[in-house]
């Protein structure tokens, strides 16, 4: 019964001290405008490759797709601003023009027929050239000597 015991300890300890550490995604800043270019390290032996987009608030939208060769994007995702790469071990997505509407997480997976792998995220932020409107309008009140000003401002 104690060698039971000891076997069951001794194999949470080794699932435990395999366990992966969550990688952190990288976090780039891009005006509208921009270009802006993510690259991923890949096995040479991995045939599949994908690339996918999570915009806010949104599920994840797969965005291109490979098989040996360079990714192509799928019937859903069809934007000419956004080329996708293969050359030897690096795959990578380039956004020409970035928009607001870019705003979000990219993924690449790469792996054979039995494992894919997720090997990297980014996040792309798109900030500046915000479209500002200022409303002003006065109220004036001459008999009671008083003036009304209101300011807004929507960003």
């Amino acid at each position: 019964m104690h060698g039971l015991v000891a076997l069951i300890l001794l194999s949470t300890v080794c699932i435990i001290e395999t366990a992966e550490v969550p990688r952190l995604i990288s976090t780039t800043e891009r005006k509208p405008g921009d270009n802006v270019t993510f690259s991923c390290q890949s096995s040479k032996d991995h045939r599949f490759l994908q690339w996918y987009k999570q915009s806010p608030g949104k599920m994840i939208q797969t965005m291109a797709t490979g098989v040996y060769g360079k990714p192509t994007p799928t019937k859903t995702f069809n934007n000419t601003r956004f080329q996708f790469h293969r050359e030897n071990n690096e795959i990578s997505l380039t956004i020409h023009s970035v928009k607001k509407e870019d705003e979000a997480v990219y993924f690449c997976q790469s792996g054979t027929e039995f494992l894919l792998t997720v090997h990297n995220g980014f996040l792309l932020v798109v900030k500046g050239n915000v479209t500002a409107v200022v409303i002003f309008s006065e109220n004036n009140y001459p008999s009671l000597n008083f003036q009304v000003q209101h300011f807004c401002a929507l960003v």
